[in-house]
């Protein structure tokens, strides 16, 4: 049986063991490329809430964009589970000016319902990357469909133009898990052919990333890394799982040693 990591909650163990491996293996040009385009879709909103910003870095690479092209945003929310993510984006976010700053420690669920019931206004803008995975996501790794659903309509209710960073069903992410530890409602035609049957405008916009995979050829200590990243688990892999793991790596990766992750961004609005 594969054993677990030692740790205080899952998201602060992602935040202190995987994210900084994962930025490292982003190829940086395709990165910035979609930090860019968001940054642009964001330059003139007034307020914007971001929703599992994880430590932020994400966030701010954004923000720095956006203010570069004049940015008008005066009000930003953050909000993330992870106590030491929580902590990183504080320190990220207070290079920058904004008249207002507010950092929650919750969930969408948990604080999308508070903000609903508090605020007078939607955010002009929603911000979630890679998050919608985790959406009506049970104890068990069951995805509720109903749950999920419920936080999705939720998001237009908290921002006037919501923007998710999702990945549709032939990216190489899921080609490399041993069992996709997600739902198929995280797909990203999932999410279009949602809002749209719900009468929202939506914008779908292609961000390829390239993802080095190759030094896991090479380093045992990378290969767990990225195991756990793909297969989204604390859990330690045995020589088996790593080796076929591995199988897949060498058969889906390009001759640069990288695979295309093929993130797509999905832009709703009323």
């Amino acid at each position: 049986m594969n054993k677990k990591i030692n740790t205080k909650t899952r998201f602060d163990w992602w935040q202190n063991n995987v994210t900084n491996e994962i930025y490292l293996n982003t190829h940086r040009e395709d990165w910035w490329r979609a930090c860019d385009i968001v940054g642009e879709l964001v330059k003139n909103a007034k307020s914007l809430i971001d929703v599992g910003g994880g430590d932020g870095h994400t966030l701010w690479q954004i923000l720095s964009v956006a203010k570069q092209k004049g940015a008008a945003i005066q009000e930003v929310t953050f909000v993330e589970p992870s106590t030491s993510g929580l902590a990183q984006a504080a320190r990220r976010l207070q290079q920058f000016q904004f008249k207002k700053i507010e950092l929650h420690q919750g969930t969408l669920e948990s604080e999308g319902k508070r903000l609903l019931a508090t605020r007078k206004e939607s955010y002009d803008v929603l911000y979630a990357g890679h998050v919608n995975y985790y959406f009506g996501k049970e104890a068990h790794g069951h995805v509720d469909r109903e749950r999920y659903e419920k936080m999705l309509e939720m998001l237009p209710k908290l921002g006037k133009t919501v923007i998710l960073m999702t990945a549709p069903e032939d990216s190489d992410y899921y080609k490399l898990v041993e069992k996709n530890p997600f739902s198929d409602f995280a797909y990203s035609g999932y999410v279009v052919d949602f809002f749209e049957n719900i009468g929202y405008a939506v914008k779908l916009i292609d961000t390829p990333i390239r993802f080095y995979v190759a030094h896991a050829l090479k380093s045992e200590h990378e290969a767990v890394v990225l195991w756990r990243f793909f297969n989204d688990t604390q859990e330690i892999p045995s020589g088996a799982q790593l080796e076929e793991f591995l199988g897949r790596v060498k058969s889906v990766m390009d001759e640069t040693g990288h695979v295309n992750i093929k993130d797509q961004l999905v832009v709703v609005s009323r």
